[in-house]
């Protein structure tokens, strides 16, 4: 992260080295595992409101959309699981009145392949790109906070990567994680905006 001191530890507390992963089956020799991101000991931002609750209504949260027709195969992480674990610990409740609500409403990636950007390599349909397409919507809304019986505001971010399809494993992954802490870059701004401009209920540090 890289707008504000707490907002950059964002970036360097989410991200837990899968050291178990690798100690298990240690008889070949294999890259290291990619990082993983993870929320569970951040510092939350304080919300004054009595009560604060999230929920995941995504198609893929709800089941409507089968596993197999899923686009997150091959990439790093679930965006799903990876923006309902920071919505989970990146805020908690210190009010006396009030509720504030965050409801998960997309959280998607698609996957489509382009053509080479090379000439050549187009012509002869080789160094294809993988193109990864991430959306996120957030509806935030507040009740009985001052004179509010309910205020409601959708936050959205977005973000696109290519590969190319000669990237190796590793570097698919870094590029792949690094767009995916920069979509939580963006999310993580832009929900914070709403709540100390918009809301008036997290006081940053």
């Amino acid at each position: 992260m890289k707008t504000k001191t707490k907002t950059h530890t964002l970036k360097t507390l989410a991200l837990a080295g899968l050291a178990s992963v690798a100690l298990t089956g240690c008889t070949t020799t294999k890259a290291p595992p990619v990082e993983r991101m993870t929320f569970e000991s951040l510092d939350p931002f304080p919300i004054y409101v009595a009560s604060y609750e999230i929920q995941n209504q995504t198609p893929e949260a709800s089941g409507l959309i089968p596993q197999d027709e899923r686009q997150e195969d091959g990439f790093v992480a679930s965006v799903n699981k990876t923006v309902e674990d920071y919505l989970r610990h990146r805020f908690s409740s210190v009010g006396s009145n009030g509720k504030f609500l965050a409801v998960l409403k997309e959280a998607s990636l698609k996957k489509s392949v382009l053509p080479s950007d090379n000439k050549v390599g187009a012509w002869m349909k080789v160094d294809n790109r993988d193109r990864y397409d991430m959306k996120v919507v957030v509806h935030m809304a507040m009740f009985g906070v001052g004179q509010f019986e309910k205020k409601s505001i959708d936050v959205i971010a977005n973000r696109m990567i290519t590969v190319p399809e000669h990237y190796t494993l590793a570097e698919r992954e870094q590029l792949q994680m690094q767009a995916l802490d920069n979509l939580l870059d963006d999310l993580d701004s832009s929900i914070q905006q709403v709540l100390k401009e918009d809301f008036r209920i997290l006081h940053t540090y």
